[in-house]
């Protein structure tokens, strides 16, 4: 009796143990992207709108993110009370800002840029990684709180690498460690939860940052919506107008030269 409870007990592990060692890591990546969507619709994706939040010790903010595939990335909103807006493209990025109320555009650093760009991937680093440069290897399994997830390291053509847990039942991503290629700098854990939305799309909704308690909530998304472009220009009037500075004769800082409007290309 005592034996049969035992294998009752561990049956379930041995099953999953087995599981694991006859997936690969295409085959689990292509799994979660079935449970998030499925592949043809996550691809049709071309623009996407949503609003966010997030809130850590040193930073709360409040804003709206509007990202066309491959081409621009651009985030407005509210950070320590204070409006801003930034904006990348696949060429240069600026920076919008109302330090100590006065108004000012600064271009992005290299770095900034760099940053910036990667969020203009709406599809994500798992979908097509191979094409993107993107190396992946299956780590085996491992139990996060009550769940067993699935493993995958996962280093970008641009170097940095990231541990990446799957659920081992809904194949979402349970959290995700990113790793420095300098490493000089600490791991960072994310905890991410989902929710399904219109059309079968699950989208995170929430990701808690383990180490410092960061929490960064996500909604309202839309699906390749019309978006006014007058959004997605580096006009040197918009903090004029932003900024409910109202005489076009302001004359808005620039360390550089303001771009008079960027180039935006749905693809």
């Amino acid at each position: 009796m005592i034996l049969a409870r035992i294998i009752l007990f561990f049956f379930p592990i041995f099953i999953l143990i087995s599981k694991a060692k006859s997936q690969t890591a295409d085959e689990i990546i292509q799994k979660h992207i079935e449970a998030i969507g499925g592949y043809e619709k996550i691809k049709a994706i071309r623009a996407i709108t949503f609003e966010g939040t997030h809130k850590s010790p040193k930073l709360e903010t409040s804003y709206k993110s509007y990202i066309i595939q491959d081409s621009i990335a651009c985030t407005e909103g509210i950070a320590n009370g204070k409006p801003s807006k930034g904006l990348t493209t696949k060429k240069d990025g600026w920076i919008y800002s109302n330090e100590e109320s006065k108004p000012r555009i600064y271009p992005k650093s290299k770095n900034e840029i760099k940053q910036g760009q990667k969020a203009m991937d709406i599809h994500g680093p798992l979908v097509d990684y191979a094409e993107k440069g993107n190396k992946i290897k299956y780590l085996g399994i491992e139990k996060i709180n009550d769940a067993w997830c699935y493993k995958l390291k996962l280093k970008k053509a641009d170097k940095p690498t990231f541990i990446y847990f799957f659920d081992s039942t809904t194949y979402f991503i349970s959290r995700i460690i990113c790793l420095w290629p300098s490493g000089n700098q600490p791991e960072l854990t994310y905890v991410y939860t989902y929710k399904a939305f219109d059309n079968g799309y699950f989208f995170v909704v929430k990701s808690v940052r383990i180490e410092d308690g960061a929490v960064s909530t996500f909604s309202n998304y839309m699906i390749n919506p019309e978006i006014d472009r007058s959004i997605l220009t580096g006009n040197k009037y918009y903090l004029a107008n932003s900024f409910t500075l109202r005489s076009e004769h302001n004359k808005i800082p620039c360390k550089s030269k303001c771009p008079a409007e960027f180039t935006v290309s749905p693809g």
